[in-house]
């Protein structure tokens, strides 16, 4: 046990002790005869008092270790707590072994696949995850290893994972393996496709490169580009690519990658930003070769901007059959839709789909008006009128000159909404479209849609509770091995989350992280003989997050009794 000054001690054995029936505990280090009064003196000073508990003993206080110094010299702290939160390291490793990313860890990390999952589930744990406050963290929490991971040694572990290429593409492949081996899927698996990037300040990274950043700081950015499962949210693979490089230049090679890596089989979904010629054609290519090569279809349905042509073609004509036709109604989703299958588009056939969403027609036709608003409020504030002015606001507005100044506003011109272009915008309220290489009944196809975000989501979570909006790592290598750990960080949470859905969707206000939260007051302390135990009994919370991720009360005592 660590010993602090109010620690008991042993009594000193030594002359000049005198233990008092208060209880108080007196030390005289000299002692002489008083002639003129007859009777004894000395220094005597209180040292403390007896110690109820533990015979022999005194509780010191500070006079104690003034006079016996050699008392004072207290042993070094330890590096943890006798007392340990020890139920967030246990649902986060029962997540990490579902999901069968901690299999694919041991395979091809056999001697680090502890001290990344200590570090991945302190990154889950400590919402400021920085490499410095490891050590601290450590101090009071179980996660499996003996020993904290100085910032130091977390830059030699992210080194020695990012150096070997093909180990992380090992991983990878071993991971996709014992995935769909955990977690089976009624169907095709559906994976959402995104990118995204991060904002360096390092000049070692290779992969740092000036580009167009959706948050732009001045700064070189790295391109990531990521499947996940849309059944689960769970993030299944990861790319890493040239800030300069456009993502719809990229996603072939990307996907050329992920299907050498035994991804086939799947349905993916991608929004706007990939409807490009170039990469639908090179996605419908390699969907083909896909199903000549292997078993199964390879699918995919992409989000369409509204500026293409056949987009607004197929809204021109064919709109009256879609908005607010019963025939075309989607109960589960509360909109309307159909499918039109062969559709010429990029120079190929495709199905195209067009949906109505009521709700979102309304918001967006409120935008537009309290936009044309804005726009009027604006173009209010000049004066003169010129035709600079016109032509700034001639999408939205209609601004005329007036042969004479109007002396009640004192402006030179009158302004209305373009009404014509404004009902133009206000027919498309509501309607997308996605083109697809798969037919199926629209009702299906908007389900799927619906779901993409699932990766915006992997994302924001990626970079906002796990630290990796903005790299520190100071060369590539490291980069890679961090953003390696990153990813066994964010495939926990996400598998994590998933278990315990039933939870969340019942108690809004549980979160995946008040979670946690609640997991970590679940102690365990070290008892006498070296032993671990639990310190206090489950509430009704931990015992139901336990039975979602499965783990009985039984086995949580067993497991902290076997540490």
């Amino acid at each position: 046990m660590y010993k602090t000054p109010e620690s008991p001690v042993k009594i000193p054995s030594v002359k000049g002790i005198k233990k008092y029936t208060n209880g108080y505990i007196y030390y005289a280090s000299s002692q002489k005869w008083d002639s003129a009064n007859k009777r004894p003196i000395d220094n005597r000073r209180c040292i403390g008092k007896l110690d109820p508990d533990h015979e022999g003993c005194m509780i010191p206080n500070k006079t104690f270790y003034e006079l016996f110094p050699q008392e004072a010299e207290l042993p070094e702290a330890p590096k943890q707590s006798d007392v340990l939160s020890y139920g967030s390291y246990e649902v986060l490793d029962q997540a990490a072994n579902a999901c069968g990313i901690l299999c694919a860890l041991k395979k091809n990390y056999p001697d680090l696949w502890k001290s990344i999952l200590a570090y991945a589930i302190y990154m889950n744990c400590d919402q400021n995850s920085a490499a410095q406050g490891f050590d601290s963290w450590f101090y009071s929490h179980y996660c499996g290893i003996n020993s904290p991971i100085s910032s130091q040694q977390a830059s030699v572990m992210f080194q020695e994972i990012g150096k070997d290429e093909m180990a992380i593409r090992q991983f990878q492949t071993d991971y996709r393996k014992q995935y769909m081996e955990n977690i089976p899927h009624p169907g095709k698996m559906v994976i959402a496709f995104d990118s995204t990037n991060q904002n360096t300040f390092s000049k070692q990274i290779a992969l740092a490169e000036y580009g167009k950043a959706k948050v732009n700081e001045g700064l070189p950015d790295i391109n990531q580009a990521m499947f996940v499962d849309e059944m689960t949210g769970i993030n299944l693979f990861f790319e890493t690519f040239y800030g300069s490089l456009l993502d719809k230049s990229e996603t072939p090679f990307t996907l050329e990658k992920a299907a050498d890596l035994g991804f086939q089989d799947l349905f993916m979904v991608m929004d706007r930003g990939y409807c490009t010629k170039i990469v639908v054609n090179a996605i419908n290519k390699m969907c083909e070769e896909q199903d000549s090569q292997y078993h199964g279809k390879m699918e995919f349905a992409v989000s369409c901007p509204d500026n293409l042509k056949f987009v607004k073609d197929l809204i021109r004509d064919y709109s009256d059959e879609v908005v607010d036709n019963e025939l075309n109604y989607i109960y589960s989703e509360s909109a309307y839709g159909k499918c039109f299958p062969l559709q010429e588009a990029f120079d190929s056939e495709f199905c195209l789909y067009l949906f109505y969403d009521p709700i979102r027609a309304a918001q967006e036709k409120q935008d537009i008006h309290a936009k044309v608003q804005g726009l009027m409020k604006t173009a209010l504030n000049t004066v003169k009128y010129s035709d600079k002015l016109r032509d700034r606001y001639s999408k939205w507005l209609i601004i005329e000159p007036l042969d004479k100044t109007d002396p009640t506003t004192g402006r030179g011109y009158r302004i209305r909404p373009n009404q014509e272009a404004i009902q133009k915008e206000i027919s498309k309220c509501g309607l997308f479209v996605v083109l697809s290489n798969a037919e199926m009944p629209a009702q299906e196809m908007l389900k799927i849609i619906r779901q993409r975000d699932k990766s915006e989501k992997c994302f924001s979570r990626l970079k906002d509770q796990l630290d990796m909006r903005k790299t520190g790592c100071h060369n590539q290598a490291t980069f890679e091995g961090k953003n390696l750990v990153a990813f066994v960080a964010l495939a926990i949470r996400q598998t994590y989350s998933w278990l315990i859905r039933d939870i969340l969707a019942s108690r809004s206000s549980m979160t995946v992280a008040s979670s946690i939260g609640e997991m970590e007051k679940n102690q365990i302390y070290r008892q006498d003989d070296g032993h671990w135990a639990k310190k206090y009994a489950l509430t009704k919370t931990q015992k139901d997050i336990y039975k979602q991720v499965g783990l009985t009360e039984a086995e949580v005592i067993q497991k902290a009794a076997e540490l």
